[in-house]
């Protein structure tokens, strides 16, 4: 076991190579501010900084904290042996599956899932869900410790609520393996625990309700407006076909081995199959096409590839799939790594870069209790400087819940040190505001503007 841990290790290395001194992106800046106050006495997540996503993703970057530091090469550290840990668990899955191949499989799956194609290189909650799910799938399938395969789902819930789709799945193939009614009562009551003790957190540091606002009533608006504009925009034909080349590419494979195998379909097939088909519609329920919600996919096609690799179209399908990746996205391990995600995600990778320097200009030139005001949606500039904002919205998003823009507005009043905005985008109140006070205008930033506060 130690030297396939070795030699996984040593693989994914080399494979994140562009990974090390990548920037915190957004969400991971928020994740990043957050983790490093979790538990501090004067901080409540939700109260004091709001954020739409369950504590699982902050938890996991705390621990990362207090194992390795405070640091943006903690989260690349907590990253790459998440990669590590859902290597291993695929390895163990298709033994048990009887896969003769399975060293072309794990390969493959190493070469997706430590690409920029679908943010492999970043520290999303996609990534993080999936461990604590294939872990859960895996003890599900070997028919033991159904409690902690309970816990383990549950947890990835915590991380990403879209996990439930998946969970379903699990319970289902409680079914289909015929556990015993036992074995169904210690899963939920596992998945129930950590949910619970989340619950019992908020309930009892008094801020139940804005728990429930932010990750409850907020998540639920933001899938309705999601469904809503784009069956608007495209339909819903548009909704099912649209999406990344890499993820519709698994998607047929799995598709085409279903249909011309249906006859030959048992137990451990249909599981996988529904297993990828949750991750599909867990990550089409925000009709947001964005390239992290499709991770996921990467390790369900695999695992399909597996269960069918003995039937003669599954290695040439496999084989065609391989060929296309490394002819479109090879050529990414080779280049600067800012090219290269830039490539994938599109000019807006500028902004984490810009956050950093901004970040780290403004802890040079700043104390600790001075107050920062972001009109802008880059809070790893928050990570980065170590200093707070003046209000709980660490960028826009928030404000789009009612009357939340005025709560950020009124964090103008707390006369903070510096304030960034979009550049060329402030709005009239805040012009308003400037014309009241005395800030000098920074403009040496493409993304930025940068307003300090004069003695």
């Amino acid at each position: 076991m130690l030297k396939k841990i070795l030699i996984i290790s040593f693989f994914s290395l080399i494979l994140r190579w562009q990974s090390w001194e990548l920037p915190l992106n957004r969400d991971e800046g928020a994740y990043a501010y957050m983790a490093t106050r979790f538990f501090d006495s004067d901080f409540v997540l939700y109260k004091d900084a709001f954020d739409h996503k369950p504590p699982g993703i902050h938890l996991l970057y705390w621990v990362g904290f207090q194992i390795f530091g405070e640091s943006e090469l903690s989260v690349r550290t907590l990253s790459f042996i998440n990669s590590v840990a859902s290597t291993l668990i695929i390895i163990k899955i298709l033994e048990i599956v009887k896969v003769k191949k399975k060293f072309l499989l794990v390969s493959f799956y190493m070469l997706m899932a430590n690409s920029f194609v679908l943010e492999g290189l970043v520290a999303n909650t996609e990534m993080f869900m999936v461990t604590f799910l294939v872990l859960s799938l895996l003890l599900i399938i070997q028919k033991k410790l159904y409690f902690l395969a309970g816990v383990l789902a549950g947890l990835s819930f915590l991380i990403k609520p879209v996990a439930f789709t998946n969970i379903g799945v699990l319970v289902i193939s409680l079914f289909f393996l015929k556990s015993k009614f036992l074995a169904f009562v210690k899963f939920v009551v596992g998945v129930v625990v950590p949910v619970a003790a989340v619950f019992m957190y908020f309930y009892l540091r008094g801020v139940w309700s804005v728990f429930w606002e932010s990750v409850v009533v907020f998540n639920l608006s933001y899938v309705i407006s999601g469904i809503e504009s784009v069956i608007d925009k495209v339909g819903l034909v548009g909704i099912v076909t649209r999406g990344n080349l890499l993820m519709n590419m698994l998607l047929v494979s799995a598709l085409v081995l279903g249909f011309v195998y249906r006859k030959k379909l048992n137990k451990q097939r249909i599981i996988f199959l529904l297993w990828l088909t949750a991750y599909w519609i867990g990550a089409k329920l925000t009709s947001r096409d964005v390239l992290h919600y499709y991770f996921p996919i990467i390790s369900a096609g695999i695992l399909i590839f597996g269960v069918f690799w003995k039937e003669k179209l599954a290695p040439k399908i496999f084989f065609v799939n391989m060929l296309v990746f490394l002819i479109l996205w090879g050529y990414l391990w080779f280049i600067d790594p800012r090219n290269a995600y830039t490539k994938t995600f599109g000019s807006t990778v500028r902004y984490a870069y810009e956050g950093r320097e901004i970040g780290f200009e403004i802890k040079k030139r700043t104390s600790e209790k001075d107050l920062i005001f972001l009109w802008i949606d880059e809070p790893e500039i928050l990570f980065y400087s170590n200093r707070n904002s003046t209000s709980r919205h660490l960028n826009t998003f928030g404000t789009l819940i009612p009357g939340q823009l005025e709560v950020l507005i009124k964090g103008l009043s707390k006369k903070p040190k510096v304030m960034i905005t979009y550049g060329g985008q402030e709005e009239k109140w805040f012009l308003e505001f400037l014309m009241e006070s005395k800030y000098s205008i920074e403009n040496k930033y493409s993304v930025a503007r940068i307003y300090w506060r004069e003695q």
